[in-house]
């Protein structure tokens, strides 16, 4: 049905497009001549060039049905040309109504998707010739032309055994990825979370943190898009946004994609936080030095910048290093900043819990006796926690000591095991 109203409504617009130019149809006009209200209209298009956008796709997915093979893409590229003589009316009224910019770039992803599909499809250049040259060859006809080759078609195709995988014959629960034990991040993420701060996330180990029960980010473009985003979100939105929004990023994407965007919040005086994850390394990518960490890749001395300076040096006043251990600390930092009226840093600054120098406390362990299963420990995601028996319960193979859920229990349930090693 959506597909049958949105068709509706491309036919509208191009009626419309034979009696006045684009720029002088309105989305009351589109609606009416479909015999549908607006808020159907914006239900499937955000506005009219949304529209146009989508009419132009949608023919061009139309006039190269099929037509995208090795044999068929110049029947597939010919078809294109017929489609703009076809919609004249309609390709000259958008040409003039937009950038030129614009429809280059649409023609310039239908055509290049064309061609590097036909490119991409593994053409069968030395098998011809091999066979001009009076010589049995095969190829193509074993093998296909699209698509991957993987392990599996490759051995169907030649005759060798094929690998079905194992299986299992009970439903197992999924298991969503989350932090380590020990996470630097964890607590900063809780702290968000619980002050309810809308954050704008980047790429990295902290991505985690839009995994629930943390649930403590609301967008992740990509690498250094955090700083951007909320420079313009805040500048946008003005109140709505700022004192209440946040964006994170790691020390090692800071320091090959957010310095640029840091500098346009100092330059251009955005009220805006930004939240520096240092855990000393980058962690997503299997520990490789970055250059605030003092090491180069090999592992040499090398130079190591210091972001505090580096930020101030930037036109920050307000620059603070906190330890996400350290939950009050934390929470202090993101309610104090959120608050000023001007630019600020916050460093949250605690090495990562895997890395081979850093030394861990001894694991916790719970009192059952104090523990009344509030399921307060279980909000931050720790995969050392579990309940057991109504209890928690704290798996000592996993627990780095870190303490940050004994800072969340209000009952004192958690307790070290240090004594008794």
């Amino acid at each position: 049905m959506s597909q049958v109203t949105k068709r509706a409504l491309e036919a509208s617009l191009k009626k419309l497009l034979l009696e006045r130019p684009l720029d002088k149809i309105t989305v009351t006009d589109i609606a009416e001549d479909c015999g549908i209200n607006r808020m159907t209209f914006y239900y499937h298009f955000r506005d009219i060039y949304d529209l146009v956008e989508w009419a132009c796709q949608e023919a061009a997915r139309r006039i190269l049905d099929g037509k995208r093979t090795y044999t068929t893409w110049q029947e597939g590229f010919r078809r294109i040309l017929d489609g703009l003589i076809d919609n004249r009316p309609f390709i000259l009224n958008v040409y003039r109504s937009v950038r030129r910019e614009q429809v280059e770039t649409f023609l310039f992803q239908v055509t290049h998707g064309l061609l590097m599909g036909v490119v991409e499809e593994l053409d069968p250049i030395i098998e011809n010739h091999c066979r001009a040259l009076g010589l049995e060859v095969s190829g193509k006809d074993v093998l296909p032309m699209e698509g991957e080759f993987s392990q599996n078609l490759i051995a169907a195709r030649l005759g060798g055994q094929v690998h079905t995988g194992a299986g299992l014959d009970e439903v197992i629960p999924n298991r969503p990825p989350v932090m380590c034990a020990g996470c630097p991040h964890r607590g900063l993420f809780y702290t968000l979370s619980k002050n309810k701060c809308t954050v704008l996330g980047d790429i990295g180990c902290y991505t985690l943190g839009a995994v629930a029960p943390l649930a403590a980010m609301d967008m992740t473009l990509c690498m250094g898009a955090s700083i951007s985003a909320i420079h313009g979100f805040n500048k946008a939105l003005g109140e709505q946004s700022q004192g209440k929004t946040v964006a994170v990023i790691g020390d090692s994407t800071f320091m090959h994609s957010g310095m640029t965007g840091l500098a346009n919040i100092a330059y251009n005086q955005s009220n805006s936080t930004v939240i520096i994850l240092d855990n000393s390394i980058t962690g997503m990518t299997g520990h490789q030095q970055n250059p605030t960490t003092g090491y180069n890749i090999k592992g040499d001395p090398a130079g190591k910048i210091d972001l505090e300076a580096l930020c101030r040096a930037m036109g920050f006043n307000r620059v603070r290093v906190v330890d996400p251990y350290d939950l009050k600390a934390t929470d202090q930092a993101v309610k104090e900043e959120l608050a000023a009226r001007e630019p600020s840093v916050i460093i949250s600054r605690r090495p990562c819990a895997l890395l081979k120098y850093v030394k861990h406390k001894a694991p916790l362990k719970v009192n059952t006796d104090k523990c009344i299963g509030c399921k307060s420990c279980m909000k931050i995601g720790c995969p050392a926690i579990s309940m057991k028996e109504g209890k928690a319960h704290v798996d000592n193979t996993l627990c780095v000591g870190c303490g940050v859920c004994e800072q969340m229990c209000a009952f004192g349930a958690f307790q070290s095991t240090e004594k008794e090693g």
